[in-house]
């Protein structure tokens, strides 16, 4: 990998990971964009900031109060909230008859079980807390926030109160929580960015990235944004025969709001493209990354495939085509559309830990870059 790439990955990864919590519709989330969309105009792409009115939950007292120890925590983004007056009743495991449940998680995925007690009459509150295999709170993604929030409210806790709560939750003990928030009206944005082709008329290949979510959240998605800047500073050079939309999106953590914002206003894109480029969750991360391809057909895994190999990237798992795929490609999927999926796992997932430097492989992103690149050359020339 030459010095020159490798300080560019470095610098853009560092910058995004000391801005702050990537959490959609903050202040952080604002500047991020702004940073962003001049780096992309810098790489040679016309970038812009596509903006939208956005409501946003401000936490305010969210805890779990056990005898004289308090617990703080975060609301489940999607949640209900308690009012001014904490919930109180007896601990219990989900699933029981006790008014306050309590819930061990994985930080990303379906949990139906949850997703059950949160509309069952007589549950007041729930608590849950992640099992990674790192300590933390490690908030899990809101899918309702745009559709279907409310229900009962839940409080998301650190895993290090988990015996403490779970020995309260066998005995019954009485607790309280409250799960409180304000309502913002305020903005949120995507970036987008284009570099023209040589023929016009012909659709678009897309190279989408999220650029929010939980903390400061460098290698979830500092490495997607930077192999984003790799490659739209090489075709911005190049000049493909297609056009290529670098799309990189807000409200990750929110169900995926910003693409679907984004597809609202260009429905036709979602099949009309040749590909989506997904670069997802944990690209090049350092710590148990576990790295995944999944691809909308046969063709398309045989092409991004080939371009991993080449990229030495061997160790890349690919998931049988029946498997739907995490992310903002599963919006892709949904639709019928033609996509190409990079995403991993990372033992800081959704934690705090998940910092610059210590969560990023530099040299895995580059490697990341350079099979990225041919996937997309192939479908840009085509």
């Amino acid at each position: 990998m030459s010095g020159g790439r490798s300080d560019r990955i470095a610098s853009v990864i560092q910058a995004y990971d000391e801005q702050g919590w990537h959490r959609t519709g903050t202040a952080v989330d604002a500047a991020s964009g702004e940073w962003l969309a001049a780096e992309l105009q810098a790489a040679g792409a016309d970038a812009r900031l596509e903006t939208y009115p956005f409501r946003r939950l401000d936490p305010e007292e969210c805890s779990l109060t056990i005898g004289a120890t308090r617990i703080d925590g975060l609301p489940m983004f999607d949640g209900g909230l308690t009012g001014r007056e904490a919930v109180a009743g007896r601990l219990g495991p989900l699933g029981s008859d006790a008014e306050i449940q309590v819930a061990v998680l994985p930080a990303g995925g379906a949990a139906p079980a949850l997703d059950n007690a949160r509309q069952r009459p007589g549950t007041r509150a729930i608590v849950c807390f992640t099992a990674a295999s790192r300590p933390g709170l490690a908030p899990r993604n809101a899918t309702a926030y745009a559709s279907a929030p409310g229900g009962t409210p839940v409080l998301q806790v650190s895993s290090e109160f988990r015996d403490l709560i779970e020995e309260a939750a066998a005995r019954h003990d009485l607790a309280t929580v409250a799960v409180t928030g304000a309502w913002v009206e305020t903005t949120a944005s995507n970036v987008l960015a284009e570099v023209p082709g040589s023929s016009p008329g012909l659709s678009p290949v897309v190279v989408m990235t999220p650029r929010s979510g939980w903390w400061q959240c460098a290698s979830e998605r500092g490495g997607g944004i930077a192999v984003l800047l790799e490659l739209a500073r090489m075709f911005a050079s190049e000049r493909p025969r297609r056009p290529v939309i670098f799309l990189a999106s807000t409200g990750h953590e929110l169900g995926h709001w910003g693409l679907e914002r984004f597809l609202n206003i260009r429905p036709y894109l979602a099949t009309s493209a040749p590909l989506w480029l997904h670069l997802g969750a944990s690209v090049g991360a350092a710590l148990e990354p576990r790295p995944m391809l999944f691809c909308s057909s046969d063709a398309v895994e045989q092409v991004s495939g080939s371009a991993l190999d080449r990229a030495g990237l061997t160790a890349v798992t690919h998931a049988p085509r029946s498997a739907v795929p995490g992310g903002e490609s599963k919006n892709i999927h949904e639709r019928g559309g033609s996509y190409a999926s990079l995403l991993g796992g990372s033992a800081v997932f959704h934690l705090e830990a998940d910092r610059w430097p210590d969560a990023v492989d530099v040299d895995a992103v580059a490697s990341f870059a350079d099979a990225a690149s041919e996937i997309v050359r192939y479908y840009a020339s085509t």
